[in-house]
């Protein structure tokens, strides 16, 4: 059995850290180790169906806008404030390659 001493070597933590995840797994068992916001979408996830209308609002209305313009157009029209890497970002995965303007 390794001494608190050799674990804090072997993890890179403090001994108190060490003391915190015993008693986390004394109280919890495994799954006092797994991340408390796992499975959780983060706060700022824009809903799939709101994500897939402005998409599809660019492509069929606003192909000739740039990004920038095309997201104040967006937060006048919709309400809803993007930036436009996150626009750019969608449109790259959706496949389609265009300049932000």
């Amino acid at each position: 059995m390794e001494t608190r001493r050799e674990q804090t070597t072997k993890l890179g933590c403090t001994v108190r850290t060490i003391n915190r995840l015993i008693i986390k797994y004394k109280e919890q068992g495994k799954k006092g180790f797994v991340h408390g916001n796992r499975g959780r979408l983060p706060a700022s996830t824009v809903p799939l169906d709101i994500k897939n209308k402005i998409i599809s609002l660019y492509i069929n209305d606003f192909s000739d806008a740039n990004f920038t313009h095309f997201c104040e157009i967006v937060e006048s029209d919709i309400g809803m404030k993007i930036s436009d890497t996150t626009l750019n970002n969608w449109m790259r995965a959706e496949g389609c390659a265009l300049s932000k303007g």
